[in-house]
């Protein structure tokens, strides 16, 4: 099995919203809300080779075999010698 990452480039958007209001006074106040949102698409990608009825058909049970691989290979650093 082999696993990679991609990560996108951040994506940012602003939005600004300005309002105004009178006081009962006369007093005018004004505001401005500014709004920036980053967004970043990762993309985990999983390569399976084997026997076609060994594979996962469906989402749930490709996340289990992932986890048990990686349950596996941090045994596998634990485990080393130094």
């Amino acid at each position: 099995m082999y696993t990679d990452t991609l990560e996108g480039e951040p994506q940012t958007s602003t939005d600004v919203k300005e309002t105004e209001e009178t006081l009962p006074d006369g007093t005018v106040i004004r505001r401005r809300v500014t709004t920036t949102r980053q967004q970043q698409t990762i993309v985990k990608r999983v390569i399976m080779e084997g026997p076609e009825h060994e594979l996962p058909t469906n989402e749930d049970e490709a996340e289990q075999i992932l986890q048990q691989t990686d349950l596996a290979n941090e045994d596998e650093v634990f485990s080393s010698p130094l």
